[in-house]
């Protein structure tokens, strides 16, 4: 089986449960200001309306809920039944009534809260698989939720922009990212500067080097979502890259 790539150190388990758990109230606070008529907006992911977020955040709970049985039991349970299984149930459910999608959503969250804290605590440290067939702990279930939490509210392009997000949560979401961005092929050789003097980050690539420099909360929207803003510079004044796609 394909091992996890190197990760960046992130904080306790009990730090995790934290940002998961903050990020939903974030991510629930956003669809009752969204309200059912706000769904069939676009969000802010290309093909996507708000509707498909919502949905992929509901289905991306019930994933981890098998994820953590998987954990408790020991019973091999995959998060989505084949590779096409969770682009088949986004749709599905993205075609629901608006109220049914948001309340789906909603009770999809309390069934992974009621799955975190009946799960015991010597079952986290059971391995399990992610959909990208990574092998990790079943302590690193909560940071997938945090990251699903937290960007998909931003992704809804209501009120929430990146800016919302903890320093520390957002310095680790920048440093996860760095590090499956490493291991891919054919991104731009970008060098990524915090302004603060908080932090550099390299991802290697083909030619010289495009140094990036901003806030750390400019850098995170970038390197995930690829937002250029005026809080960004590239040493030179080059023209700033292409963000490679992150997830």
């Amino acid at each position: 089986m394909p091992q996890s790539p190197a990760s960046p150190a992130l904080p306790d388990l009990r730090v995790l449960l934290e940002w998961q758990d903050a990020g939903t109230r974030v991510f629930e606070g956003e669809l009752d200001r969204l309200g059912p008529a706000g769904l069939d907006a676009p969000s802010a992911l290309p093909g996507w309306s708000r509707r498909h977020v919502v949905a992929h955040v509901a289905t991306n709970a019930d994933a981890l809920v098998n994820l953590l049985y998987w954990a408790r039991t020991g019973e091999e349970t995959p998060m989505y039944p084949d590779p096409e299984a969770r682009d088949r149930d986004i749709e599905r459910s993205a075609q629901r009534p608006p109220d049914e999608i948001l309340a789906d959503v909603k009770e999809a969250c309390r069934r992974y809260a009621g799955a975190v804290t009946n799960l015991p605590d010597g079952a986290w440290d059971a391995t399990v698989r992610t959909a990208q067939g990574r092998i990790v702990a079943a302590s690193l279930v909560p940071w997938l939720r945090t990251r699903e939490v937290w960007v998909h509210a931003i992704d809804l392009g209501e009120d929430a922009t990146f800016e919302i997000l903890p320093e520390r949560l957002a310095s680790s979401l920048l440093e996860d990212a760095v590090a499956l961005l490493r291991t891919r092929p054919g991104a731009a050789h970008l060098v990524l500067v915090d302004d603060a003097g908080e932090g550099c980050w390299e991802l290697p690539g083909d030619g010289a080097a495009a140094v990036v420099r901003g806030s750390l909360h400019a850098l995170v929207a970038y390197v995930l979502r690829g937002q250029r803003t005026s809080n960004l510079s590239v040493d030179g004044g080059g023209v700033l890259p292409g963000a490679p796609r992150w997830l």
